[in-house]
């Protein structure tokens, strides 16, 4: 008689716990995948940048740069203002996306060109895959941190 009580129970636990394991087994896509209309978003507005250094360690200071679309080749249009544009010069640091793309990028990833120029030559080209969730752009995967050697 105790062996059969035994074996209910250890059949009662496994119907319980079925559904569990059935509910942990969803894909990541599926996990992934947010309602972001119920999503609270902070007020902050995130911005992407890159380091574009010298082989000493100086900061290189392009002349003009832009951010590309390597499945359409279409420029982003990032048009820093000219007090941005004048410290990214000196910082070395240029902007690569910002939030205003937020929503275009949501749940989504996009793979993007950084092709920065000076004295009227291509200097440094790099491949960025960026994304966004509910509320903010993001970095995916590229170096942030560029050395231009010569």
């Amino acid at each position: 008689m105790k062996t059969i009580r035994l074996f209910n129970n250890h059949i009662l636990l496994t119907i319980c716990l079925l559904p569990l394991f059935f509910i942990s087994c969803q894909s990541e896509s599926e996990q992934d995948q947010v309602n972001c209309g119920e999503v609270v978003c902070t007020l902050e507005f995130r911005m992407i940048h890159i380091k574009i250094r010298n082989a000493e360690g100086g900061a290189v200071a392009l002349d003009s740069y832009r951010v590309v679309r390597k499945d359409n080749g279409s420029d982003l249009g990032l048009e820093p203002e000219q007090t941005a544009i004048q410290n990214m010069r000196e910082t070395g640091e240029y902007l690569l996306i910002d939030d205003s793309f937020s929503e275009q990028l949501r749940n989504s990833e996009q793979v993007v060109k950084f092709e920065g120029f000076k004295d009227g030559e291509m200097i440094v080209s790099e491949d960025y895959t960026v994304g966004a969730d509910c509320c903010h752009v993001r970095l995916i995967s590229g170096n942030p941190e560029l050395v231009i050697r010569g």
